[in-house]
Order: C-alpha cells, then structure tokens, then sequence
C-alpha cells in the first residue's frame, strides 16, 4: 500500500458500525486537517454513513477473516482502533463457535500481526464484558476471572488472550477497553432495541421479588473517550472496564424506558422458579432454529446478578471520567435514533 505525505495515521475497523462511525467523527474532529483510513466492506455505506466526510477518508475494502485482503492495511499507522465485532444476527446462517470465531478471534489476529509487521506504536482493542461471561462474585474488575459460556463470549475472551500473548512474545503495544452494554444513536437492533419494544407492550420479563439488581451502562461518548485515553495514556498489555460510573439498576432501566415509550407498566413479573423452567425449555428450540433464544440460562443469570463493575483502575491510570450519567438522556438518545432508523415506531 503505498503511502502519500498526507496518509492516515489512525485505522478503524468496523467503521461503518455502531461504536467505529463515533470513533471516525471523533477523530475527524480532533484533527480538522487530518484523515482516517477505515476497514470497510462496502464504499457505498462508507460513503452514505460519512456523507462530504467521506473525502476525508481513505477507505480500504476487506474482510478480517481473508488476511490476505488486509496486506498493507497498517502501514505507516500510528494506532488501530480495532472495533470491528461480530454479535448474534451478524451471520446469514450458524450461530456456532466457528462463525464468530471467524471474526472476532481469528480476524483480531490477522489484524493484530499485520500491525506488527508494520510497526504500529498502539493497537486498541475494543472488547466488551462479554468476555468475562457471568462473574461468580458480585463485584468485578480486571483481576475476576474470566468465565465465558456462549459463543461471543467466547470469541471475544479468545481474542483478548491472543492479543496478551502476542504483546508478549511479539511487543504487540495493545490496550484491550471492556464496556459493558452500550447506549447512544447509531444502534441497529440488539438488547436496548428489544427493551424498548417489550416495555411498550408491559412485557418486560421482571423475573423473581428483586428489581435492584446493578446493570451498568456506558454510552458511546464514554467509550470512544475512553478508546482514544487508551490509545494515549494506556500502559501496554492491561485491560480497562468502563461504564457511567453510576449504580444503575434493571428497575431504574425499566421505569424510564417505560417513560420514554410511554408504558406505565413497562414489566410483567415472572417467579423464579418459571423462568429457569422456561430457559431450560426454549433455549434448544432456538438452537436448532438457529435463533437468540428469548431467555437463556445464561441471560437469566445475567438478569438476577448484580455487575457492580470496579472502573477505578480507568480513572486512575487513563483518566478516564465518564460524561453521560443519566439514564433519561441515555436511553433516550438511544430510543430516538430506532425511531428515525425505523426501528421502532413512535
């Protein structure tokens, strides 16, 4: 790939994606002068996404799991923002271990060498608490064992481990960030889409006697803040879990998108014992249809634990201070862009 005086110095992935397109702007933004090679798929979503922006960036056509299509990608780049992500509903057919591994932990490892064959000074590794599957204990931070049961949970903590190894044996510079679920436009589909449109009908599952259970959010202004303190200030090789560092809870999440959706009974409550009944029974049937299945053991443990997620190590080494805290403006900013997407109705 051959380099002009004005090249790039920053590579995003999944830059036509939800948390990628926020870091473009942002870096659009910090260096009004300069320009930003993306990881695309397709130019003409490129090109519809990022609008007069587009000329400002250098668009490179390939596929993570094809190496061969990324040769060059990283020359003469000075950080990667490896953002790119393959969730639940990004594949036509499977949901098997092999398809996300295809992307999320062989195609970060394709990525990976070739910045450092080019001699990239910081990969950032945008990875998720996914990746930690459910923790046994109720507070959480870098140092909790990793225990990751479905398939993305495990592509995701496979690619983490590849990336630790690779600082290690091969001087990989890379700062891995763990948000947890993400809010703000720019969404397309996932489990705050599915919020909005099971409050409206007061169908949110309220399993058991206890609605104060810890689920943190971080909205993708705080991510991508906390991407870029990764790409400056991060030490090499450590890992940093970010949220709005406010104590949310699940009841505190339903009440106000039951406000925004205007559903005054947003949830119905389901006994314990009837929903681990009805994980057990429906999670094989999706299985087989090859679906998300509407109540996994896995999601129903996620559901009655707390995450009270430790983010001192971001603010102390990064940094890092959360800037969106409320949950109205949170989910609200999220709800607005389903409705102009056409994903909800208003």
């Amino acid at each position: 790939m051959t380099q002009s005086p004005d090249a790039p110095s920053a590579l995003v992935t999944g830059a036509t994606g939800f948390v990628g397109q926020h870091v473009v702007r942002s870096l659009l933004a910090r260096h009004p002068q300069g320009r930003v090679r993306i990881l695309a798929r397709s130019w003409p979503k490129a090109r519809r996404l990022f609008g007069p922006d587009i000329d400002r960036i250098e668009v490179v056509q390939g596929d993570l799991t094809d190496r061969d299509t990324l040769r060059g990608i990283c020359d003469g780049i000075d950080t990667v923002y490896h953002c790119a992500i393959a969730v639940l509903g990004t594949f036509h057919a499977g949901t098997g271990q092999d398809a996300f591994d295809a992307v999320n932990h062989r195609g970060t490892l394709h990525l990976a060498l070739e910045a450092i064959q080019s001699r990239t000074r910081r990969f950032v590794f945008s990875s998720s608490t996914a990746a930690m599957g459910t923790p046994t204990g109720s507070h959480v931070n870098e140092d909790t064992p990793c225990n990751p049961h479905t398939p993305y949970q495990r592509s995701k903590r496979a690619a983490e481990e590849r990336l630790l190894e690779l600082h290690k044996d091969a001087g990989l510079d890379v700062a891995i960030v763990r948000p947890c679920l993400v809010t703000g436009p720019g969404k397309d589909g996932g489990e705050l889409l599915r919020l909005f449109e099971l409050c409206r009908k007061g169908r949110f599952p309220l399993i058991g006697a206890k609605a104060d259970v810890i689920k943190p959010l971080i909205d993708v202004v705080d991510l991508v803040q906390a991407l870029h303190l990764a790409a400056e200030h991060a030490d090499a090789g450590q890992i940093y879990l970010v949220h709005s560092g406010a104590d949310h809870t699940l009841e505190q999440i339903i009440d106000v998108a039951g406000q925004i959706v205007g559903q005054r009974r947003p949830a119905v409550r389901i006994p314990k014992p009837a929903a681990w009944v009805a994980s057990q029974l429906t999670t094989p049937v999706a299985s087989v249809l090859g679906k998300s299945p509407p109540l996994s053991p896995q999601r129903l443990r996620l559901f009655l634990t707390d995450r009270r997620i430790d983010i001192s190590k971001a603010r102390q080494q990064l940094g890092y201070v959360p800037q969106m805290t409320d949950l109205h403006e949170m989910l609200g900013r999220t709800y607005i862009h389903y409705v102009r997407t056409g994903q909800l109705q208003p």
